[in-house]
């Protein structure tokens, strides 16, 4: 079962995934209660901290163990004073097994028919030992649900039994014995051996088309020729993983479940034009929410690259157009992002996100264009009127390829050639600051381009180290005598 045990949970908003203390080999849930040794790769642990790997908000904490214990124990009766807290616990539960090695306290009846066997199912939980006044493992405190196949070994066979009696959204009580958990070995040191742990689980919802985990136990090699009702059975659990994920705004997890999803449709090996057909409307669903997921992230290359695979497979897909439309806005590419929008627009008229794109994409295009014309007034003493056509300043302005040998490109054609150089580069250094101070703040936007045909090598300088020292990155992709410079925001760098 997914477990914080060798985990780092320090939080980023949960949009980053925690490093991983890795196994030096791999190890099995019924070895593991039989009895079985496994190392650790001690570096890992180094690099995330030690001992205190699990470093979780107070608040946070408190908030679950008031709800998991405190509220529980206002029933008590004063004949429970010389009763361990777990002995207390189990006198209100029913036994699951007949050894009464797992047992149950409903808090809030589900709803529907119980799960039923090898449904994959999607569930919230804290785990304590007695006396513990934090859980020693929390899908809540990750924020993170965890998602598995009844039956399939995933999970330890108690709390596989606490959740087989479950309905979905019921919130209950479980304690589960050694013989159901750890064993006599546990897992030193959070989890001494012949521990009895404490469950309080919730059934978020289940899929009762199991058989998920069958597709990832056979080997590489045979899964591309994989029944395709087992493929849709493991796409629709990876699915339902990356869902999980973006609702807790996880969306790097996210997105790499979504990738995983999209490889396994596209390595199978299809056998019939119903089955591509199902195929193929998958996998825009899945490059879509692969889209949106970069979205989130700020990879704005990334959205554009699978909004294009959506469209490769469905070319009217409004959704796939206002994501790549967007992406392009933010990279400054308000021209393409306006043609992108126009379509979408065309096919959902009555969008009010699509409407409030295009007004977005002509507020930021205007203000880009002012301040380039700024730019370029300030830079050559031109003139310019406030209504003047911006193509024409431009051309007026800034030089062609041909004209980079000309003395105005090096801006030093006065009298006192290095007095004036350093005004104009002091007030071209103005310029810049003001225009990437004007980015930062702009959350939307995530990259700009700059034309360098008429800017000297010390003037692009200024350019980046202005640029870096607010923090962003700085692309420079030179073509010829033509340097091009991308302005972004971190991360935007994937």
């Amino acid at each position: 079962m997914e477990s914080p045990l060798f985990t780092d949970h320090n939080s980023d908003n949960g949009e980053s995934d925690p490093p991983i203390v890795t196994l030096k080999s791999g190890v099995n849930v019924e070895d593991l209660i039989s009895g079985a040794e496994f190392e650790v790769n001690l570096d890992d642990i180094e690099k995330n901290g030690g001992d205190d790997m699990c470093q979780y908000d107070s608040s946070h904490i408190y908030k679950f163990y008031k709800e998991d214990f405190l509220d529980n124990d206002q029933n008590d009766d004063d004949d429970d004073e010389n009763l361990t807290p777990f002995e207390s616990m189990a006198a209100k539960m029913e036994n699951l097994t007949e050894d009464g090695g797992v047992k149950k306290q409903t808090i809030r009846h589900g709803v529907g028919d119980v799960v039923p066997p090898g449904s994959n199912v999607t569930v919230h939980y804290n785990g304590y030992l007695e006396y513990a006044d934090e859980p020693f493992d929390s899908s809540r405190l990750r924020q993170s649900p965890f998602c598995f196949d009844l039956g399939s070994g995933e999970a330890l066979p108690g709390f596989n039994l606490a959740v087989a009696s479950m309905r979905k959204k019921e919130h209950a009580r479980f304690l589960i014995g050694p013989a159901y958990g750890l064993g006599e070995q546990g897992c030193p040191p959070r989890i001494p051996g012949n521990a009895t742990c404490f469950y309080v689980i919730e059934l978020l919802n289940f899929d009762d088309n199991g058989g998920a985990s069958d597709y990832f136990s056979m080997p590489m090699s045979e899964r591309n020729d994989a029944p395709f009702s087992l493929v849709l059975k493991a796409v629709r659990k990876t699915k339902q993983e990356a869902k999980s994920h973006f609702e807790n705004k996880r969306y790097h997890p996210a997105s790499s479940a979504y990738r995983k999803a999209v490889n396994i449709l596209e390595h199978y090996h299809l056998r019939s034009d119903e089955e591509e057909g199902k195929q193929k409307q998958i996998l825009l669903q899945l490059y879509t929410n692969l889209a949106l997921c970069c979205l989130k992230l700020g990879h704005c290359g990334k959205v554009i690259q699978n909004a294009n695979e959506a469209l490769n497979i469905e070319p009217n897909s409004a959704k796939a157009l206002y994501f790549k439309g967007k992406a392009l806005r933010q990279q400054g590419e308000f021209d393409r992002a306006k043609i992108e929008m126009m379509k979408a627009l065309a096919l959902s008229p009555k969008s009010k996100e699509i409407v409030e794109e295009l007004q977005l994409i002509d507020r930021n295009n205007e203000l880009f264009h002012l301040e380039e014309k700024k730019l370029y007034q300030r830079m050559f003493g031109q003139k310019v009127e406030e209504n003047a056509d911006f193509d024409v300043v431009y051309r007026r302005c800034v030089p062609t390829i041909h004209d980079l040998n000309s003395p105005l490109c090096h801006i030093s054609d006065c009298a006192d050639e290095n007095e004036s150089s350093k005004v104009v580069a002091d007030e071209i250094s103005k310029i810049f600051h003001e225009k990437l101070k004007m980015f930062v703040n702009d959350s939307e936007l995530m990259e700009i381009p700059f034309s360098t045909a008429s800017f000297t090598p010390q003037e692009l300088d200024s350019l980046e180290a202005i640029a870096r020292s607010l923090g962003l990155l700085v692309l420079r992709k030179q073509q010829g005598r033509i340097i091009h410079i991308r302005v972004c925001k971190h991360n935007q760098s994937a």
